[in-house]
Parts: C-alpha cells; sequence; structure tokens
C-alpha cells in the first residue's frame, strides 16, 4: 500500500509520501469460519519464515523519479530496520507463526547539508498515513547573502522550507541529519500559517523522553545520529498545514 496518494497516477507534483508493506506468516495454519481466524493444523510447520522486502515492493517508487532516491526501512515496533536503502536494495524480515511485521519504507529527501525524513503522528500504527503531501524546496546563500536555488556549490548557507500536510492529532516528528559538520543556526515551526512551539531531540538525549508506545520507533532514529523535530498537533477535523523553515551552516 501506499500513503499520501489514492492512485498511481504521475500526472501533476503530487508523489507518494511513504510505502506500507505487510507480511504475514500464516503457513500451516486454515482459516476457521466459527472464530473468524486464523488455527493451526496439528503437525504443521510451525518455524519463522524469512521473507526478501525491497523499496521496489512499493510499485510507485518504480518510477525514474525515485531512481537516485534512498528510503529506510522502519517498523514501529523494532524502529530502523535498515537505513540508507537504495530502491534497489532488499534485505530480510523473519516473521513468527502466526504472526505478522509491518515495514514501512519512507523517502529521504536529501538536499546539500541535510537528509530529511518525514515520520509522521507516532501514536498511529500507520504513523506515517497521517502525511497526505510533503514538499522539501532547498535554497543556498551565497558570502553575499544572495539566495541561489537547487544546490549551488560553494555556498556557505542552505535554507531549507519544508510544507507537510497531515491529517490527526498528537505528536508529530520528524528526522533530520547533518552531512559533514553542519548544524541549525535557526528553525522555526508553523501551523497552518501560525507560528508554533517546537521541540527539537538530538542525538544525545535520554530515551525518557518518548511516551512508551513511541520508544523504540523515535530511539532508533537517534541511534542512527538522527536529530528529532516535535510539533504537537491540536485534534480537528481537518488537514493541517505544518511549515518547517530551517537554517544550516
Amino acid at each position: 500500500n501506499i500513503n499520501g496518494r489514492i492512485d498511481n497516477t504521475f500526472d501533476n507534483d503530487i508523489w507518494p509520501t511513504s510505502g506500507i508493506l505487510a507480511i504475514f506468516n500464516v503457513g500451516g495454519s486454515t482459516w476457521c469460519y466459527e472464530n473468524l481466524d486464523f488455527i493451526e493444523v496439528p503437525g504443521a510447520d510451525r518455524m519463522p519464515k524469512n521473507v526478501r522486502v525491497s523499496p521496489l515492493d512499493v510499485e510507485p517508487f518504480r518510477h525514474q523519479r525515485y531512481q537516485n532516491h534512498q528510503f529506510l526501512a522502519v517498523s514501529s515496533r523494532e524502529g530502523i530496520i535498515k537505513a540508507a536503502l537504495s530502491r534497489n536494495d532488499s534485505f530480510t524480515v523473519e516473521v513468527s507463526h502466526l504472526q505478522a511485521h509491518i515495514v514501512h519504507i519512507l523517502p529521504i529527501h536529501q538536499t546539500l547539508y541535510v537528509d530529511f525524513v518525514v515520520i509522521g503522528i507516532t501514536k498511529l500504527y500507520n504513523f506515517a498515513g497521517a502525511i497526505s503531501q510533503v514538499n522539501v524546496q532547498s535554497y543556498q546563500t551565497d558570502e553575499e547573502g544572495r539566495l541561489e536555488r537547487d544546490h549551488v556549490l560553494g555556498s556557505l548557507e542552505e535554507r531549507l522550507k519544508v510544507d507537510i500536510n497531515v491529517i490527526g492529532c498528537g505528536r508529530f516528528f520528524v528526522a533530520y541529519k547533518f552531512k559533514n559538520s553542519f548544524e541549525v543556526s535557526s528553525m522555526h515551526a508553523y501551523l497552518d500559517g501560525v507560528n508554533v512551539e517546537h521541540s527539537i531531540i538530538s542525538p544525545k538525549a535520554a530515551n525518557d523522553v518518548f511516551l512508551l508506545e513511541e520508544e523504540k520507533l523515535l530511539s532508533s532514529f537517534l541511534q542512527h545520529n538522527f536529530h528529532l523535530h516535535c510539533i504537537r498537533l491540536p485534534c480537528q477535523d481537518k488537514t493541517d498545514t505544518a511549515a518547517l523553515e530551517i537554517i544550516v551552516r
């Protein structure tokens, strides 16, 4: 399945925000119509099964737009499974008997100085499903402060503008990692155009800043040297537009 679109057409600038793969091991079982559940068949194989998974299993990521993209494979139960995957890479997921494994494939938005990942609303099982659209724009400034677009080599500063359409309420997270020795010099967060409070969690943070159900997911991003950025979304029946403005030096 894919998040962020309701079809697989690519005739505009709206693209999938992530993919979600559900892997089930129901071997050696049969469906019970009385209990409406799978039941084991006596004497059947109950061993865990290994399944090869790739970003190419998410059909839209086969499009040439994603040819040079990198991805994260993430589980809400275990956190990051594989980092910096190309779309042709694959990895093994072990699924126990009569169990399921849910894997999210998250695109990494790469700019000159930053790797940026939209995680989503972490209280949801399909946390990335809250995101309907992502737009990342990168600007660089030269020594005289003039703005240039599209990764101008030799610039001293990068400005990122990230617009995210998100549905739902709760703690909404994005993650970013700096290349080389760059760091954020300023950051602003907006919700529907209004400047809002936000929090930043560095890779050195203790795990006790997380809710119990978030711990493995978010801690795994810190272990991979990502910074986390959190905005609290109010509960309301509409799509919010979250915007981040980040200056990196």
